[in-house]
């Protein structure tokens, strides 16, 4: 891991609690080995925060826009290749901490960990100085030219906004190196999707359960 201050210059954000950054950038493989803390608590918390930040920066940008809408805009903004690819504008893969196994298997290109690393990010500026201060960082990182580049096809809010009313449930589980996931639709099995990541396959199966 690099000197804290390089990453600090990289990031544009210097942190009164240097703690709260070495573990927005300590993967699991390297707290177990190393009986340290990771990033998993954060990746939660900056998960719910992104989601919110970007929600409130797209109603503010687009007051002409209906809600399915900025749905659309915000999954986009908000997927696991987007959010690994904001890390990587960053150049922050050189200052992750890897397990070693990790670090063999190519770790610090891998989007589900660079995305989760982003979140852990975003909450350790926010427990640092708080919601205006991690606002205006993402913002930074995220801007309005972004809202309207992304390709992204969110199959999963494109079914909940299909079946408004029904009861949608995705179960997922882990074989060898993939996951494989099946949407029900109101206790009906609609679709199945094999994905790189969990979040990969249930949009998998979303695409398969509204092309059927």
């Amino acid at each position: 891991m690099g000197t804290i201050e390089n990453i600090e210059n990289a990031i544009g954000y210097v942190f009164k609690n240097k703690q709260l950054l070495q573990t927005a950038l300590t993967h699991t493989s390297y707290a177990n080995e190393h009986n340290t803390e990771s990033f998993e608590r954060m990746e939660f918390l900056g998960d719910s925060i992104l989601g919110f930040v970007t929600a409130q920066a797209l109603f503010r940008t687009f007051p002409d826009k209906q809600e399915g809408e900025l749905s659309k805009i915000r999954a986009g903004i908000v997927c696991e290749d987007s959010i690994a690819n904001f890390f990587r504008e960053l150049n922050l893969s050189q200052y992750l901490r890897l397990g070693v196994g990790e670090e063999r298997t190519g770790g610090r290109n891998k989007n589900s960990i660079l995305s989760d690393s982003f979140e852990a990010l975003i909450a350790a500026i926010y427990l640092d100085s708080g919601i205006e201060s991690v606002s205006r960082w993402i913002q930074k990182i995220i801007t309005p030219d972004h809202y309207l580049n992304f390709n992204y096809t969110d199959w999963k809010t494109i079914l909940q906004e299909k079946y408004k009313n029904a009861d949608i449930l995705y179960s997922a589980e882990e074989f060898k190196d993939q996951f494989s996931a099946t949407v029900y639709v109101d206790g009906r099995k609609a679709g199945t999707g094999i994905g790189a990541t969990k979040k990969a396959a249930e949009q998998s199966a979303a695409k398969q359960a509204l092309n059927k």
